[in-house]
């Protein structure tokens, strides 16, 4: 028990090393994966509000 603790311990050692090296990379990606999706989402429902309501879409822009 004591050994797979220690074992356990240097992988986890390991994988945080790795994963502070990749941690500034992923939050870049996930921040521009987010940012993405967002501009997505704000396209969409900005489409489905003109299906809606043409004349008040129309009046707004």
């Amino acid at each position: 028990m004591v050994g797979w603790n220690s074992e356990g311990l240097e992988y986890l050692g390991i994988i945080n090393a790795i994963m502070d090296k990749m941690a500034t990379v992923s939050m870049i990606r996930t921040l521009v994966f987010v940012f993405i999706i967002h501009t997505l989402i704000i396209c969409w429902t900005n489409d489905v509000d003109k299906k809606i309501r043409p004349t008040e879409a129309a009046a707004l822009s």
